[in-house]
């Protein structure tokens, strides 16, 4: 989650994407400080301690936001080498010479051969650091294998939350046909049923590093917690790219596969609805382009139960009350081809013709726009755009949208009552008269020259404007009003400045 922030003398808001989730939590803190100045009320607001938060803003630097990260636990003073030169000689010859020995007989050799005791903790440390071992290979398969058999987080112990991206349960399938061997790799959100799968010529940890790479891309980083088994295509590099993402993983209990119910049933789904159907092929280039088709129907066509009989991606946008734009790295290619078959069709740079002239009358702050696209039954796509606040101020502002038409009529109605800057209108409508005649010229060779009328009525030139005219138009037109417009509950009123 991007908190949007205001830097000290900056006008608009900013995204610190490349701050860690907990310093974007911290920042939203002082945020929201900067505008009760009441410590209390935001430690309540967050339910944090107020020594937390005298803590961190003693820390805070409002122009080096790193100074919100975590900083290094580790001691100042730590313990030191404290063998010296000639012991470490002495040890290693003594070590050599019994290799066999360890460390408290050799201690009591070296006491006996020198004259002066030494620990047995300096005599392993001299062991460990020129690897004088007996068989040395077998003595790092064993420490590999205890760091391996190290406490896992069982999945029992996380508490489920029901929001998208808390949990990302990975699975795998091993297929052998043909005297082939394949394994596809799957993974579904386990609130909103968004799936993705991938097939690989080995079972390797590096392509397991690589399928969550790609599943971090196609979640565009929603992604909070890892759910595997204990295969060991979920270690090493696997293990490497979630130190990556920062993300935490559990395991699921050996032999427990109802530790992962949801996975293990797309992956009867996908065995029952894709790979019995005809479409398996060891070839992974060509498995995969099938199977990328089949995953936009699964995601984007098919009903599913456990949803109520809505899709994941239905699903998905209809409890975030958020836009359908879907973003290009949903699904692909495939996703690209089913936008295109419902023929949405949107610009990537957006201009509104009202935003930052028109202001919140319940909490001062600006309006924003809001666009948003249905489909009709004629196969035809309609536009809707709103106008509301934006919220900076205030987080919990009630005021409502109101739709961009009603705001043109409301707009022309108060047209009288607003003080215009006659002079800029005059000169805007020169220009208008000047490219007519240049218009004019390029067509007729003898044209009456046109000369803009001294008593002409600009408040009628700006209402064509606000009903015919284009967004600069209209940004023009508002830039030479001088009263201040308020919008409140769908109501427009005038304020002088």
């Amino acid at each position: 989650m991007n908190h949007a922030y205001t830097m000290p003398g900056a006008v608009s808001l900013a995204h610190i994407p490349w701050l860690s989730k907990e310093a974007k939590r911290r920042l939203a803190w002082f945020d929201y400080y900067r505008r009760c100045k009441n410590v209390s009320k935001t430690c309540r607001y967050f339910g944090i301690p107020r020594k937390t938060f005298y803590m961190w803003k003693k820390r805070y630097q409002p122009y080096r936001l790193e100074s919100l990260e975590e900083r290094s636990r580790r001691p100042k003073n730590t313990r030191r080498w404290q063998v010296s030169q000639i012991q470490e000689l002495r040890i290693m010859t003594l070590r050599r010479a019994h290799i066999r020995y360890g460390k408290e007989k050799l201690k009591i050799l070296y006491q006996e051969q020198y004259g002066e005791p030494v620990s047995s903790w300096k005599i392993q440390r001299v062991i460990e650091k020129h690897d004088l071992y007996y068989h040395p290979q077998r003595i790092h398969r064993q420490k590999a294998r205890r760091r391996h058999n190290q406490a896992r987080r069982r999945i029992t112990e996380l508490k489920r939350q029901g929001r998208e991206g808390f949990l990302i349960a990975l699975d795998g399938i091993t297929m052998l046909r043909a005297g082939m061997r394949r394994y596809i790799l799957t993974a579904i959100d386990v609130y909103s049923k968004i799936a993705f799968a991938r097939m690989y010529q080995t079972k390797h940890s590096k392509h397991a590093a690589d399928f969550l790479r790609r599943m971090h891309y196609l979640l565009e980083g929603k992604m909070e917690n890892i759910q595997t088994d204990n295969g060991s295509e979920f270690a090493k590099h696997f293990r490497d790219a979630m130190e990556n993402f920062h993300l935490p993983h559990y395991f699921s209990r050996p032999k427990t596969p109802t530790d992962n119910p949801f996975d293990e049933r797309f992956n009867r789904t996908l065995k029952e609805e894709f790979i019995a159907l005809g479409n398996y092929t060891t070839d992974c280039d060509i498995f995969n382009q099938k199977l990328t088709e089949w995953l936009v129907e699964y995601n984007f066509r098919r009903p599913h139960q456990s949803l109520g009989y809505s899709t994941p991606i239905n699903f998905h946008y209809k409890h975030h009350r958020v836009l359908p734009m879907y973003p290009s790295s949903t699904l692909f290619d495939g996703v690209q081809e089913q936008l295109k078959r419902d023929h949405i069709v949107r610009s990537e740079i957006k201009e509104f013709a009202f935003t930052k002239f028109i202001f919140c009358g319940s909490c001062g702050s600006g309006v924003t726009a809001e666009e948003k696209y249905k489909k009709l039954k004629d196969g035809t796509i309609s536009r809707y755009l709103y106008y509301g606040c934006t919220r900076s101020k205030n987080l919990h502002c009630k005021n409502g949208y109101i739709r961009e038409e009603e705001l043109i009529d409301q707009l022309v109605k108060v047209m009288d009552k607003i003080d215009i800057n006659e002079i800029g209108m005059r000169h805007k409508f020169e220009e208008e008269v000047s490219r007519l005649m240049k218009f004019q010229k390029s067509f007729f060779a003898d044209t009456k020259k046109l000369k803009p009328e001294k008593n002409i009525d600009l408040r009628s030139y700006a209402k064509y404007l606000l009903r015919e005219g284009s967004v600069i138009e209209k940004r023009e037109l508002l830039s030479c009003i001088k009263s201040k417009l308020i919008l409140t509950q769908k109501v427009l009123t005038i304020e002088k400045k």
